[in-house]
Parts: structure tokens; sequence; C-alpha cells
């Protein structure tokens, strides 16, 4: 959605569409054991997330995240729930989900019967894909997947092989319970837009991601991959085929994340070109949403363009405002 926990965040913003009156499935990595049986039976006690999801119907402001994709003859539909209440539908549209219809997802669940759904349903491939070796990529139609209280579980339904209607039931029972709210979400424009709708709090922290990569000079130094995602930032030391530090996460300050976002647009980094120069390898991207820019950075020798040129001054200072930032300035 690339562990099954980083699969779902893979394919929440992989792209489908039908085609030809079936469907065009998202491509990703296969689970491993889904190529020894058709149907892999649920690594998780059912009893343990059962209880997780009872104990969170039983709160007044229930907390979880789920990722559901499903795709069927009439499209795609894709959401993440973020347990703060905000939502993501089809990586463009922020949706915010009060309390009642949390309880009413997570009731969905529990009727589906989900703590005992097989991890993974399907992935036999075709005789013209087995060529491609056991790594290859399977492709997933639907896919829900839960973590609350500390229980974790997913489960999915592929395009080949084994078809369970249980999968595709309830992804399609839970994005129906959503979809009708995004007619009141917000989507913006652009990147600069959306940089705007985080500055004034319009758009959650959630929407915004930044993933900051500062390559050493010397072999013998270290640089630093610095990000901001799902409101969380994470930092981590960085020397390339010498060290990759644990990551120090923390949630996001609001405040700082405002002043990063009006830095960002006054910078007009929605504008700038995808060369710059910089004394050290950089490479900055910011998402918000569907909209997104990256800018690579280096010293080479070539003359800037005019373009170029425009934009190294504001380039600059937006990487002493990231990199303040990502030392904890």
């Amino acid at each position: 959605m690339r562990s099954l926990a980083v699969l779902v965040l893979i394919l929440c913003a992989g792209a489908l569409c039908a085609c030809a009156g079936s469907p065009k499935p998202v491509v990703a990595p296969p689970p491993a054991a889904s190529e020894v049986s058709p149907a892999v039976a649920s690594t998780v006690d059912p009893v343990a997330l059962n209880a997780a999801i009872d104990a969170g119907r039983r709160m007044t402001e229930p907390a979880y995240r789920l990722d559901v994709l499903c795709t069927d003859r009439n499209g795609k539909r894709a959401m993440r729930v973020y347990p703060s209440g905000t939502a993501v539908w089809d990586t463009t549209t922020q949706v915010v989900v009060d309390a009642d219809v949390r309880l009413a997802l997570l009731e969905e669940i529990r009727r589906a019967d989900f703590a005992t759904m097989a991890d993974n349903y399907g992935g036999k491939r075709k005789k013209s894909e087995k060529k491609l070796g056991p790594h290859a990529a399977l492709r997933v139609r639907c896919f829900v997947g839960l973590q609350i209280h500390g229980v974790s579980k997913t489960s999915i339904q592929q395009l080949d092989g084994e078809q369970s209607p249980r999968v595709e039931g309830l992804a399609n029972a839970l994005l129906d319970r959503i979809e009708p709210l995004v007619d009141d979400g917000i989507t913006p424009r652009d990147l600069a837009d959306g940089l705007q709708q985080v500055t004034v709090g319009a758009l959650r922290p959630e929407t915004f991601e930044l993933r900051f990569v500062q390559l050493p000079p010397q072999k013998a130094e270290t640089g630093v991959i610095y990000t901001i995602r799902d409101g969380m930032t994470s930092r981590q030391d960085y020397a390339p085929g010498r060290k990759i530090g644990d990551p120090v996460t923390e949630p996001v300050d609001s405040e700082r994340l405002a002043l990063l976002c009006t830095a960002l647009r006054i910078g007009e980094v929605s504008r700038m070109p995808v060369n710059l120069r910089a004394d050290q390898q950089v490479e900055l991207t910011v998402r918000v949403l569907g909209h997104k820019r990256t800018v690579i950075a280096r010293n080479f020798s070539r003359a800037p363009t005019a373009a170029q040129k425009a934009a190294q001054p504001r380039f600059e200072a937006l990487l002493d405002h990231v990199r303040a930032m990502a030392d904890g300035g």
C-alpha cells in the first residue's frame, strides 16, 4: 500500500482504474507466504484482535488506524483513517470522521468477523508470470488493514487465484460509510494551496509529507534523513554503505509545521526546478495529499539556467529552515 504494514502504505498510494469491464489492479510486492498457499491463515490471534476491537467500541472517541482499498468493475476506491479522526480519501481529499462514524466502522469490522479472515487470499500466478520468479509483484484487488490498541492485522485479496467475498464485502462496506462525506471534504487545487491550508489548520498534519535526505560531503562523515509523515517526524543519521542510524520519532509540532509550510509556500517550492545546486547532495520532497514536488540538488559544473538562478536563493533559504527543523531548532 514496501512486512504487511509497508504493503498497506504503498497500496493506498497506488492508482487503479477500470479497464475493459475488468479492474486494472495495483502492483505491489507479495507477502512471502503467498507463494505457498492460496489462502494464508491469519497470523494474528483472533481473540486478541477482537478484544482490542471491543475495547475500541467501548470508547467515546475510538482511536485506530484503518487502511482500505478495493477495485471492482465500477473503479477504485481507497481510504486511510487516522487515530485522530482525520481520513484521506483516494490520496486527494481530507475528510473528518467523527466519533459516531468511527464507531460504526468498528461495528462493521466486528460484524464481518475480520479477526478470522486469512491474511492473504489468492496469488496464484499465470504461467506467463511464473518466469519472473517468486519475488515478482502480485496484483492486489482489495485489502483491509487495522491497527488498534497495539494489535495489527491486514487481509488481502489478490486478483488471481482463490477469491473470497469476505474481504471485498468488508472493504466495500467500510468505503460506503465514508464516501458520502467526501463532498464536504477538502481537496487542494495544487501544492501551494495545500501548503496554505495546512498553515491555517484547515488541512491536518496527517495530509502533509516531507522527506529530506542530505548525503555527507566526505565518506567519513554522516548525513541525515528527516521525514514528516502521518503526523510524525523521524530523524536518523545516514552514511551510504556504512551506517543507517535508528530513527528518532515524535509527533510533529503544529506550530512548527505551520511555519515550515509558510516557508515552503513563500519559497515557491511548488515552482522550483527539479535540479538545483548544493555543496552537499540533497533531495527534498514535499507532498500535500495528491500534490508533490521533488528537488534534487548537488554540486554540478554546468552553467545554471535562468530558472535555476532565480530559484537558487529561495532553495537555500528553504534548506536552512528544513535543516534547523531536522536538528530540533
